[in-house]
């Protein structure tokens, strides 16, 4: 079998979960994913099946939308809601409605951006993520884990719109249509 299959993601697996389980159902060895969403996103996930894989680098990297929801007022580790609190709840009161749409607006254009360290990038050709893991639970492969241990290397990312649609209480719907590469975790936190 030859070609691209759409899939809808839901929340939960990672995408290479996503791959492995076509790779059990299509029984077909040849399967890559053309795009990346964190294990807590839904959505499109193409794949690219059998002889069309080479032809995965050849397809355009276009913009990609986001609906996100954000809350304010806390952070953890993996600066989404299946982290750790990395400090005590903010009890102060919340910004309001434009307050928060100035400064969404700040992030608009292309910047440099920090991916989180909860992250597939590489650094030193290891994922991010597993370093990190390694970092919370106090070890690295050769002893005690470093506090100053590096993030993977910032990158340039563009945030074409950025348009906080609700704001409830401390949750926030905020739509983004951003250039590839783009971490919405990201935003979250420098938000935030």
């Amino acid at each position: 079998m030859d070609g691209l299959l759409v899939v809808d993601k839901p929340s939960g697996p990672t995408s290479h979960d996503v791959v492995a389980r076509m790779r059990r159902a299509l029984r077909e060895r040849r399967i890559g994913h053309t795009g990346t969403l964190d294990p807590m996103a839904s959505g499109v996930l193409p794949l690219v099946i059998g002889r069309a894989t080479r032809l995965a680098r050849f397809m355009p990297s276009d913009d990609k939308r986001y609906d996100a929801v954000v809350r304010l007022g806390w952070a953890t580790d993996t600066c989404d809601a299946m982290g750790r609190p990395t400090g005590p709840a903010w009890s102060a009161e919340l910004p309001g409605r434009d307050a928060i749409a100035t400064a969404l607006a700040q992030f608009v254009g292309t910047a440099l951006q920090q991916p989180p360290a909860y992250s597939a990038k590489k650094i030193a050709g290891e994922r991010s993520y597993r370093l990190a893991r390694r970092r919370a639970a106090g070890t690295t492969g050769d002893g005690p884990a470093a506090d100053d241990e590096p993030l993977p290397a910032p990158a340039m990312v563009t945030a074409h719109e950025l348009e906080l649609i609700a704001v409830d209480g401390d949750r926030l719907t905020v739509r983004v249509r951003c250039s590839s590469g783009y971490y919405v975790r990201s935003l979250a936190h420098d938000l935030g």
